[in-house]
């Protein structure tokens, strides 16, 4: 009977464990890396130290933040965002992140999420196309810290201000710990740089953080408009009857070339503007990755 049992143990387990990214073994003879990637002594050790995995994956969660289930719907929509857009997505998050051993001069935790995302997406096969286009979302629990590398064709689409902006929105997730809500969050702020969204190519009805965000603002202004609207209204009408008042006579009154002129009441009407400026700024940015290979990037601490 123990025997049946164990035997039934054994054969449930395997399929209660949730399944880890797989990783390969770089070697000397082997580093695993593009052709195209110019390898010298320089950069031998920070292959080394960058996990090889199957590029085809697209969800690589090491700190095991995600169920199974949101790895299945998360790998569904970033092969939904490479397929319209023909533009490589990966995810990748970690507990430890190797470049953190650099030394402390490195002064910004964001400099060693930075230098992981870019030689994750470089020594790994991602990318569509001669510039390989792309980005790939990492989320380093250990700097508490998200980052956005864009290569090729996504450089020049996704600049340092567009990424920061995106995670200026999409950051409260991580924060709050509801990481799929985040990553999911993300990938449809970053679709909302080109002509049709995703919500709108997969015919679904999503609200990001940015669109909520702009909703409130916009309620928020509304209101405070139609508070100052009444304020000014009802000092205008108050000051309009007290200075009526002071016209008792009729040499208050002239009358010049058939036209009535009031001489105790004049009211100016201004108009005044306002401009209201965006926190973004213009311009491409970049930076050059150990590889040799230009990337764009933003991030923000969670």
């Amino acid at each position: 009977m123990k025997k049946v049992l164990l035997f039934f143990i054994c054969l449930i387990l395997p399929f209660s464990v949730k399944a880890a990214a797989y990783t390969y073994p770089r070697t000397d003879e082997d580093l695993r890396v593009s052709k195209d990637i110019q390898i010298d002594y320089q950069i031998i050790d920070e292959i080394k130290r960058t996990p090889s995995v199957n590029a085809a994956d697209k969800i690589y969660d090491f700190a095991d933040l995600l169920t199974d289930d949101e790895e299945k719907k998360l790998a569904e929509l970033f092969n939904n965002f490479i397929d319209i857009y023909r533009m490589d997505l990966a995810l990748v998050t970690i507990n430890e992140n190797p470049y953190s051993v650099l030394p402390d001069y490195y002064s910004n935790q964001d400099y060693y999420t930075m230098r992981f995302a870019d030689d994750f997406y470089d020594y790994n096969d991602f990318g569509i196309g001669d510039t390989y286009d792309g980005l790939d979302i990492v989320v380093d629990m250990s700097n508490r810290y998200i980052w956005i590398s864009g290569t090729g064709r996504a450089k020049e689409i996704f600049t340092d201000s567009v990424l920061n902006g995106i995670l200026d929105f999409s950051y409260k997730y991580f924060k709050g710990g509801d990481y799929y809500g985040g990553i999911y969050d993300t990938v449809f702020l970053l679709s909302e740089e080109f002509d049709i969204p995703l919500e709108e190519q997969l015919g679904i009805n999503y609200v990001s953080s940015r669109d909520r965000a702009k909703y409130y603002s916009y309620l928020a202004i509304t209101l405070v408009s139609a508070i100052i609207s009444t304020v000014i209204f009802a000092a205008v009408n108050i000051s309009i009857c007290k200075q009526a008042k002071l016209a008792t006579t009729a040499n208050n009154y002239l009358h010049v070339n058939g036209i009535n002129v009031i001489n105790d009441i004049m009211i100016n009407k201004h108009v005044t503007s306002h401009h209201i400026s965006s926190s973004s700024s213009g311009g491409g940015g970049g930076h050059i990755g150990g590889s040799g290979i230009s990337h764009s990037g933003g991030g923000h601490h969670f």
